[in-house]
């Protein structure tokens, strides 16, 4: 299991080596048992975040959530990926939310977002997607969520 300065420490590598302004991951608990909440955020402008949940189907995250797929938003989009709550609050012209699944399921999810309009590559998402993947395998969900749960 990793502790929660070790998950800081890989998102902020992603963050640099993607040259995003925000990245953040959120844990998801289809059975609601536990809040879906925002667990790390980096290269936040706000701390709105902290208020949202996360929903299957809202926003990129949201999306990557239902459908256990990445998911990009723009600014502009005319799907709901463009009216992400996160997106508007921090002011992210562009962003990517790839699923985390553990045990047959999606257990969170990790997005990234830039201020400016960005696209994102094919062998971008695809390392963005194995990142994702390496979080879930050292990401004991709701052993870090109790580590942080009096902290929101």
């Amino acid at each position: 299991m990793a502790d929660i300065h070790e998950v800081e420490n890989r998102l902020q590598m992603i963050k640099i080596r993607t040259s995003s302004d925000f990245i953040g991951l959120g844990l998801y608990d289809r059975s609601r048992k536990r809040r879906n909440d925002w667990l790390i955020v980096l290269g936040n402008r706000s701390s709105k975040y902290k208020l949202m949940r996360l929903k299957a189907g809202q926003g990129i995250a949201g999306t990557a959530i239902l459908t256990g797929r990445p998911a990009i938003g723009h600014r502009n989009a005319e799907d709901s990926a463009g009216h992400c709550p996160v997106m508007l609050a921090e002011g992210l012209a562009s962003a990517a939310a790839f699923p985390i699944i553990r045990d047959h399921g999606v257990q969170g999810v990790l997005m990234l977002g830039n201020r400016d309009e960005r696209s994102y590559s094919n062998e971008m998402i695809s390392a963005l997607e194995e990142s994702a993947q390496e979080l879930g395998e050292v990401l004991v969900p709701y052993s870090l969520y109790a580590e942080t749960e009096g902290s929101h």
